[in-house]
């Protein structure tokens, strides 16, 4: 019997969400790098339809064609979803090569107002929080939206609720509830607004993880290997040197400005300003702020 056969569950898996981009995709691709890391290659990259199917959730992505993406607690984890996702990513595992001496890795911008769901499902799991500051996230995110209306035809619409993720506004969807709150073309305040609500979600629901670490982008640009063999050591892993997946772009967090009108950087520090003091408080996230 081999080392793949014994294995019935995951161990301490490793899930690493943030806002959409905030490092996820990055931070993911090195943390694939190391040899006790499976990151799923074969399935989908985000486990989005998986997480679907097999949790019997809504993920509002362009693959999944789901139209919204809400909160979960802990009591929406029935005994029978904890089976079927303990069952079905654990085959995930098994066909990626995983082994008794490797860890499962999910990134996901989206779990981030499901964190008590997963934890259920998952009681052994790591988390890692990753970020960029609110002036880049918000600029990023407005670019990405902007590519993402032009490949797929579909707009983002963040609905008011606190805890709510993004919805996609498909072709055929309804016809646009709030075009401040609908991207692109929407207000950069509602783009900064979804940024606080992320991380404060993240610092609320996050406790009962065993392990936290977050990861800033602006330090990883400063000294990418150093914070990598830091988070190896905070998750567990053993510390390898390896290349890194792709080329730093030292340069990104610096274009924010470039990509904003003047009348979007006035909304967006007037965000900051209203709510400075919730953002520098937060513990998980990249507090600066560039004047």
């Amino acid at each position: 019997m081999n080392s793949q056969q014994k294995i019935t569950s995951l161990t301490s898996p490793i899930f690493l969400v943030g806002t959409v981009k905030s490092a996820t995709t990055i931070t993911s691709k090195c943390l694939g790098e190391h040899p006790n890391v499976v990151y799923p290659r074969l399935a989908h990259f985000e486990l989005s339809p998986e997480w679907c199917e097999l949790a019997e959730i809504d993920i509002s992505v362009p693959i999944t064609q789901k139209s919204n993406c809400s909160p979960l607690n802990a009591d929406d984890a029935t005994d029978n979803i904890c089976q079927k996702v303990h069952q079905g990513f654990t085959k995930i595992f098994l066909e990626e090569g995983g082994n008794k001496d490797s860890r499962f890795l999910n990134k996901s911008p989206h779990l981030w107002n499901k964190l008590p769901f997963v934890q259920k499902i998952f009681p052994d799991a790591n988390l890692i929080i990753t970020s960029r500051d609110i002036q880049n996230t918000v600029a990023s995110t407005k670019r990405l939206f902007i590519d993402v209306e032009k490949t797929f035809a579909i707009k983002h619409y963040l609905p008011p609720e606190p805890k709510q993720c993004w919805s996609c506004i498909f072709p055929t969807s309804s016809p646009i509830k709030d075009p401040a709150r609908t991207f692109p073309g929407g207000d950069v305040s509602v783009l900064a607004e979804y940024w606080l609500r992320v991380y404060k979600t993240i610092e609320e629901t996050a406790n009962n993880f065993p392990l936290i670490f977050p990861f800033q982008y602006r330090n990883f640009i400063k000294n990418p290997h150093s914070v990598l063999n830091e988070m190896y050591q905070a998750i567990k892993l053993p510390t390898v040197v390896h290349s890194l997946p792709q080329k730093i772009d030292k340069s990104r967090s610096d274009r924010w400005r470039d990509s904003l009108t003047e009348q979007e950087k006035k909304n967006l520090k007037a965000f900051i300003e209203e709510h400075y003091n919730d953002i520098k408080l937060l513990k998980y996230a990249d507090t600066t702020i560039s004047v």
